[in-house]
């Protein structure tokens, strides 16, 4: 792979991190009935974005009650297929959580453990109308993976990777892992501490071969989170061809590229940022696995 990459740059760009408007207010009922509006944000720090959820309840002025519950969404299709809609309303009524509501007519909580496909359903009370709605959280699992050794990308003319930043060895042991649901999703376990994980995705192209083999490529997601941070900002990774917002940088000639080998070798070009600019280019970053 390559250890420099030009850029015709006057300064360093600036980087901003979007965050999310959480909804507050009521919502008046057209036709009087009672509804609760569910909406799903990312957990906070601290906790496993796989596996938890931060959920805001918004009702409406009509709302006298209302209940939650969180089930696989497969058991509570077969709920509803075996008894019907009716009576999983009742069901989320009687076996859910109540709802408290504040001043403004919202209520938050964060919901752990759910490493699976859950519906989240909410029902509201007005008497005998109660409302149900419903959504999905689609949590990550695991299978048992392959033991290696993950070594960070080195230092570079424009910038320090991680290492060199005072915020990462040089190399650690993790688990390679699959997700259970979905074949082209793999995370390198811990990468970057407990509960600190980094994700790739394959892109379902045809394997290719560089001369050391066949491999697929991957793609680190824009914004990944790596749970870390530095001088007081989050420290965010993103591969070669999302930092310079061109597909080029990933793909076979470029040596930009991040690929995973039939052997399980993967080799990662990556951008670690904060807010306020780059980190540094974190050039052939690898996993080998153990023999």
């Amino acid at each position: 792979m390559k250890k420099f990459l030009y850029i015709i740059s006057a300064a360093v760009v600036l980087l901003s991190v979007a965050a999310c408007q959480k909804e507050v207010g009521s919502e008046p009922g057209n036709d009087g009935s009672p509804l609760v509006t569910a909406y799903q944000y990312a957990a906070p720090k601290g906790y496993n974005s796989d596996e938890d959820v931060q959920l805001r309840f918004v009702k409406n002025d009509k709302v006298k009650a209302a209940y939650f519950l969180e089930e696989l969404s497969s058991a509570k299709k077969a709920a509803i297929e075996a008894d019907g809609e009716s009576a999983y309303i009742a069901k989320v009524i009687e076996q859910g959580t109540e709802i408290v509501f504040d001043e403004n007519n919202a209520s938050d909580t964060i919901l752990t453990g759910l490493a699976n496909y859950y519906d989240i359903t909410v029902v509201a009370v007005n008497g005998s109308k109660k409302v149900g709605r419903s959504i999905v959280f689609e949590g990550l699992a695991w299978k048992p993976g392959v033991i290696g050794t993950y070594t960070f990308g080195s230092n570079s003319s424009q910038g320090q990777a991680l290492p060199y930043r005072g915020i990462a060895p040089s190399s650690v042991t993790v688990e390679f892992q699959q997700c259970e649901f979905d074949e082209n999703l793999y995370r390198f376990k811990d990468v970057y501490g407990a509960g600190k994980s980094l994700k790739i995705r394959l892109t379902g192209e045809d394997k290719v071969d560089d001369g050391r083999g066949p491999f697929q490529y991957f793609r680190v997601a824009d914004g990944s989170y790596t749970g870390l941070s530095y001088a007081g900002y989050d420290v965010y990774v993103r591969d070669v061809g999302y930092a310079l917002s061109e597909d080029y940088f990933y793909a076979l000639g470029s040596d930009y590229e991040c690929g995973l080998y039939d052997d399980g070798h993967c080799n990662l070009n990556l951008e670690y940022y904060v807010s306020a600019g780059r980190l540094g280019w974190a050039w052939d970053e690898t996993f080998v696995p153990n023999p």
